[in-house]
């Protein structure tokens, strides 16, 4: 679909297939970052943690965003509030058996390093329980099979997304191609928004400062859910 796109269907010499793989999963996670602007979470992964005391903890290769932190005692869960910079700055004196806080953050965002590894805080540093960390990972394509499993056509975002790179790369006017790639643009950013009909999605206790026994009811069990407005 790519190469009938950009007109390259026999050219596999200067526009190989692994180069065009590439093309098509950065132009996967730029797809992605619209979903996320507009609060759509396709897929959501868990991280468990393995508490030694340390500062700090290794996010996973694929992290894109983080839903949130909870700690899990028994049936019960309490989810961890974000820690904000003047929280972060005077590191307010917060006791207890667990964690309530976390940031993220990348090693070297102080001294001007490379941001290559990311990190993830718990305080008061803990030195034993169980946390659980749900994030939204980075989706990629694998094989020529896979597809974006949208039902709307979203697929066509990327496909002119990597056509225009490849216009670029051999000087061509790529002006028709940008246009009917912003156009989709707005079209998925609209329907992301109405993906359900009759209200609008919010992301349920963002603050999470509660906790709950009841894990039949997942608005407040330690896997979140989109709820309603007005439920």
């Amino acid at each position: 679909m790519v190469r009938q796109r950009a007109d390259i269907i026999n050219d596999d010499v200067r526009h190989t297939d692994t180069l065009l793989n590439q093309y098509i999963n950065d132009s996967l996670k730029r797809l992605q970052g619209i979903f996320l602007k507009k609060g759509l979470v396709k897929t959501q992964r868990i991280q468990d943690f393995t508490i030694t005391g340390a500062t700090d903890y290794a996010l996973p290769t694929d992290y894109l965003a983080t839903v949130g932190v909870w700690y899990v005692e028994g049936e019960g869960t309490s989810r961890l509030r974000h820690m904000d910079d003047i929280e972060r700055a005077l590191k307010v004196a917060l006791t207890g058996t667990h964690a309530s806080r976390y940031r993220v953050f990348e090693l070297g965002e102080a001294t001007g390093n490379d941001l290559t590894d990311k990190r993830i805080e718990l305080y008061p540093n803990p030195s034993s329980g169980t946390y659980k960390h749900v994030y939204v990972p980075f989706l990629t394509f694998s094989a020529d099979t896979d597809v974006l499993d949208d039902g709307l056509g979203w697929h066509e975002f990327i496909v002119l997304d990597v056509a225009v790179k490849i216009y670029h790369r051999d000087n061509l006017d790529a002006t028709p191609l940008i246009m009917e790639r912003e156009k989709w643009e707005r079209q998925i950013e609209d329907e992301v928004e109405a993906r359900d009909l009759n209200a609008t999605y919010v992301v349920h206790n963002v603050q999470g400062v509660g906790s709950f026994t009841d894990s039949a009811d997942k608005r407040y069990g330690w896997y979140p859910d989109f709820y309603y407005n007005g439920r």
